[in-house]
């Protein structure tokens, strides 16, 4: 479900959930993801996390 909402395969999503479970981000086991370290994701995140966050915030304001 994630792979279809992202527009990329199962494969990706789980090497992705991979990389951040093991970097101590998130805790992944089949399909539920726990997010540990909030701030560290934004930290890796592209800018567009940081574009749609303020555009949210303003909508809802």
């Amino acid at each position: 479900m994630i792979g279809e909402i992202l527009g990329v395969r199962r494969e990706t999503v789980g090497l992705i959930a991979g990389y951040f479970q093991r970097s101590g981000h998130i805790a992944y086991v089949r399909g539920c993801i726990d997010i540990l370290n909030r701030d560290g994701l934004e930290d890796i995140s592209c800018e567009c996390y940081r574009v749609i966050r303020k555009e949210l915030d303003d909508v809802f304001r």
